[in-house]
């Protein structure tokens, strides 16, 4: 199935085509591409391409928006009226329509301007609770990359198999020739996403399952439904996870940085130490932290004044006094290549700082253009381009609307979340079949889904193989 692209902007030009021809590479297919020039707020000029009839329709928010952030809200608000208003008289639900909404408060009127078959990624929301995982778990980036981009590696798909109806859950995985099942899609009213549900639950007949696989047409039941039972194998309860999060400095300033550090607050346990060093004078950040009206219940924070790629500021600061370091992407710069060209520095810098420390700190730098990403040595941090992270989300959900319900469960604070867990704690060490290391996981309420080598993460392994781990390596676990 190869869908038709009919794409609505304001300015169409040679090289605006080029750009998309550039980053579509061997996907490109100039008969499957319609370029129309028109303003998607005005319903005359929205017309031009027939909304009413599309299979689905998406719409983004500005790549990089600053202050301006409330404008592009209200302008994208308006396209959904525009579209409500191309419908023919009478018909009440228009065509399913992903939209991004940057501020999160805004989305109830997005849902009241639209109807049904409206479907809202809060991109600032989804983007904070990815930062938070990040920070707590680090070294998710790479699979969190991988499992929501379609164009290689594994991913999230929801497939209904009518041979598993009244099977339990803790037997369905040697039940499956491959891939990884991750949880239940109940067809209830509104429809329930449960990820790691309990070991004992039975599949009902109109259970779809969340699988991790490399594509939809490779998860498929074994010749024989499997009888045999998961061994309660291990049972120690004091598993942790990889780099217990302590003190964190934050450089630079975003106007998503209150919500990222509920979501930080959320979704870990132990009490933090965060400051935040930002030309931003403390009173504007302040101010921001007001309008967001929010509790931050284990973490003290401190607004450090000063320029993060200066070196007079930063001789100010003890790194060494840190265990995890956030460079987050500027929203006062003029444009994207400005306020990467900031991180890119500030990254050089605090490399230099931190250069002699061993082990070296998790660094995590969000970009804002992909193309940027290749400056970064992945030997020394991660990187997350939220914009590129958006797109993924918002193109997974026009395919598979369903998956919204995934990822709401898989990036909030009070659903599942993917971890790390050391090999040493789960007495790993050696070699092993990914079928053995997913029962010992089970045995604590978790899903395996993966292994973390050095910087190498391997998603929905051959279950079968054996896999030899040393210490320092990790199991990739959904709990």
């Amino acid at each position: 199935f190869q869908p038709h692209l009919v794409i609505l902007d304001d300015e169409v030009d040679y090289e605006r085509t080029q750009d998309f021809r550039v980053h579509m590479k061997s996907h490109w297919n100039r008969h499957l591409v319609t370029f129309r020039g028109g303003n998607p707020v005005r319903q005359d000029e929205l017309e031009r391409v027939d909304p009413a009839n599309a299979s689905a329709i998406i719409i983004p928010a500005a790549s990089f928006i600053g202050e301006r952030r409330g404008i592009v809200d209200t302008r994208t608000i308006k396209t959904l009226l525009s579209i409500k208003n191309c419908l023919p008289d009478g018909e009440h639900e228009g065509p399913r329509v992903v939209v991004e909404i940057l501020d999160a408060m805004k989305v109830t009127l997005a849902e009241t301007a639209y109807g049904p078959n409206l479907y809202v990624v809060s991109s600032e929301t989804m983007i904070c609770r990815l930062l938070a995982q990040n920070i707590i778990h680090p070294g998710l980036s790479d699979i969190y990359a991988e499992l929501l981009r379609n164009s290689s590696g594994n991913g999230l798909f929801i497939k209904r198999i009518p041979e598993f109806s009244g099977l339990r859950w803790d037997k369905l995985s040697h039940s499956l020739e491959s891939g990884i099942a991750l949880g239940v899609l109940q067809h209830a009213s509104p429809p329930i996403c449960t990820l790691c549900p309990e070991n004992d639950y039975i599949m009902a007949d109109e259970d779809s399952i969340v699988f991790i696989a490399s594509s939809y047409d490779d998860i498929r039941p074994s010749v024989s439904t499997a009888s045999k039972v998961s061994q309660e194998i291990f049972h120690r309860q004091d598993v942790e996870a990889l780099f217990p999060i302590k003190r964190i400095l934050i450089m630079g300033w975003s106007y998503k940085i209150p919500r990222l550090l509920g979501e930080i607050s959320a979704h870990t346990k132990d009490r933090a130490i965060i400051d935040i060093i930002s030309v931003l004078p403390i009173e504007m950040r302040n101010e921001f932290f007001q309008r967001a009206d929010l509790t931050y219940h284990n973490i003290e924070i401190y607004n450090l004044l000063g320029d993060f790629t200066e070196s007079y500021d930063l001789d100010k600061i003890d790194f060494a006094s840190y265990s995890n370091f956030l460079i987050v992407a500027s929203d006062s710069s003029d444009n994207n290549d400005d306020a990467d060209a900031k991180s890119v520095m500030g990254y050089l810098m605090l490399r230099e700082k931190i250069k002699h420390q061993s082990p070296v700190p998790p660094i995590l730098v969000e970009l804002l253009d992909p193309e940027n990403e290749q400056l970064f040595n992945r030997k020394w941090g991660e990187v997350i381009v939220s914009p590129l992270i958006v797109s993924y989300m918002l193109a997974n959900v026009a395919l598979k609307p369903e998956l919204m319900l995934v990822f709401d469960e898989l990036f909030d604070s009070g659903g599942a979340e993917i971890k790390l867990l050391s090999t040493e704690r789960l007495e790993l060490i050696g070699e092993f079949s990914f079928e053995f290391v997913s029962d010992r996981v089970r045995s604590l309420g978790m899903i395996a889904i993966g292994t973390k080598q050095g910087k190498l993460a391997t998603l929905n392994p051959d279950s079968r193989k054996k896999i030899r781990f040393s210490a320092g390596d990790a199991i990739i676990v959904v709990r």
